[in-house]
């Protein structure tokens, strides 16, 4: 991202931090100009608001703590996040598409 460096994992600690997420992932994607944009991907805790609102208060918590360049280019809420058979988080969509 820029030709900074930071991993998943810094991004999602900011974002686990807040009250209303429960679980997140971070993922980058390839970008034109900066080289690889930031989507984040979260899951609300129970009775909290998944609204642009929130999505817009994360995404300037990661460029705060973080700084601008780490804003995410997509913050969106999701009901899960994908699950391997380990339990680990899916980070990417298969490739047969299955």
């Amino acid at each position: 991202m820029a030709g900074k460096r930071v991993g998943p994992a810094e991004i999602e600690s900011v974002l686990t931090a807040h009250p209303a997420v429960a679980e997140v992932a971070a993922v980058g994607v390839p970008e034109q100009i900066k080289g690889e944009a930031i989507y984040c991907f979260w899951v609300p805790v129970s009775g909290a608001a998944s609204t642009p609102e929130a999505c817009e208060e994360l995404a300037q918590l990661v460029a705060d703590e973080l700084g601008r360049p780490f804003r995410p280019g997509l913050v969106r809420p999701v009901a899960a996040l994908p699950r391997t058979r380990s339990a680990k988080t899916l980070r990417r969509a298969p490739a047969d598409g299955s």
